[in-house]
């Protein structure tokens, strides 16, 4: 779902400045390939917790991107776990408004950069590692082309959301900046019936969806909101597939998912944590990617499989989270892969609800 946000009104100072750019622009010989060469390229912020860093779902994206549109995807990340976007949008804020320079943080705002070890504690590291993601070298905020909001989970109210959303877009997002804002899948137990979670993962979309039309509105600086239904596509892949295991299409998936106690039927949480494996991690990027340019991942498999060329630039990342990806074994079966990207596409452009193999707007 995709809110058109309404066009900046530029005074006539904006207007004669920018008329004076393009003017020393063509003095200076600037040719049409340097600006082809800046539209070849596309930075990315996320802006999450673990369920963002746990099998680098960034990077996943950037893969996914790159392999579909050539482009040089550079991908930061502002990820640390159990952080919630309250507290992402007061720790941006209070580096903007010190411009990098620690030794300008009041007390207050010490205790915004924290460690998961020890968040009592202000951690110098913490801050550096914020403010080399959120400005640049004159200690202004970086242009983002896209900002990925991952929305907290379970403890998530519409407050806390609309408070941590509006404080970051404020923060770091400019007029041509486009805002992603996902939800994570609600925890599910594979004793109960699936059914019994869709109703709190209703719950979990209609909060983003209700920020997403109150930012909308709002007179903040960026381009456009897009909701993207990540934690929906989990319970529509798991009813068109959880009988019939993804997995089993590959034996040596399914082996090393079987000796990591992934839920076999169910192929994207990892069991008795709120974590996915891969392939759940991989079909969160997917319905991102599908939700941003409203085509599916499928075509961009091969590819993916064989590296795409993108930078990425990753902070804070917990040590269990850096090593998570080799738990849970690699893609290696692309109709493992092409059902995920299916479900994905589905979920973002159809309003699909699989179960039932009909469209609409609602489950």
């Amino acid at each position: 779902m995709r809110f058109e946000h309404k066009p900046i009104k530029r005074n006539k100072t904006t207007a004669l400045f920018l008329a004076a750019v393009i003017c020393a622009m063509a003095m200076f010989g600037v040719t049409a390939s340097t600006a082809q060469a800046k539209e070849n390229k596309e930075t990315c912020l996320f802006i999450g917790n673990s369920i963002t860093y746990y099998n680098n779902v960034p990077e996943m994206y950037g893969k996914i991107t790159s392999a579909a549109t050539g482009k040089e995807i550079r991908v930061y990340t502002m990820t640390y776990g159990g952080r919630s976007t309250i507290a992402h949008a007061q720790a941006a804020k209070a580096v903007v408004r010190t411009k990098g320079k620690a030794g300008r943080l009041t007390d207050a705002e010490k205790k915004y950069f924290c460690t998961f070890e020890d968040p009592g504690k202000y951690s110098a590291q913490t801050y550096k590692e914020y403010s080399k993601v959120i400005l640049n070298a004159k200690g202004k905020p970086k242009h983002y082309d896209y900002i990925f909001i991952q929305e907290h989970g379970a403890s998530q109210t519409y407050e806390s959301a609309r408070n941590g959303v509006f404080g970051l877009v404020k923060s770091l997002a400019d007029e041509d900046t486009h805002v992603v804002i996902w939800m994570p899948n609600y925890r599910m137990d594979p004793s109960k019936p699936i059914g019994t979670y869709k109703k709190q993962q209703d719950k979990y979309d209609r909060v983003v969806e209700k920020v997403s039309k109150e930012l909308n509105k709002s007179d903040l600086d960026f381009a456009d909101v897009t909701v993207a239904y990540a934690g929906r596509a989990f319970f529509n892949y798991m009813y068109r597939y959880g009988k019939t295991s993804a997995i089993k299409a590959d034996p040596k998936d399914y082996a090393v998912y079987k000796k990591e106690k992934v839920f076999c039927g169910h192929d994207l949480m990892v069991k008795g944590d709120i974590h996915s494996t891969q392939l759940g991690s991989y079909m969160i990027a997917a319905t991102i990617y599908s939700s941003v340019y409203g085509k599916s991942a499928k075509p961009t498999i091969s590819k993916y499989k064989a590296g795409s060329t993108y930078t990425i630039d990753v902070i804070g990342k917990e040590p269990n989270g850096a090593n998570y990806a080799q738990k849970n074994g690699p893609l290696r079966n692309s109709t493992i892969m092409e059902r995920a990207c299916y479900i994905a596409n589905q979920t973002a452009n159809k309003g699909m609800n699989v179960r039932s193999g009909k469209a609409g707007k609602s489950w």
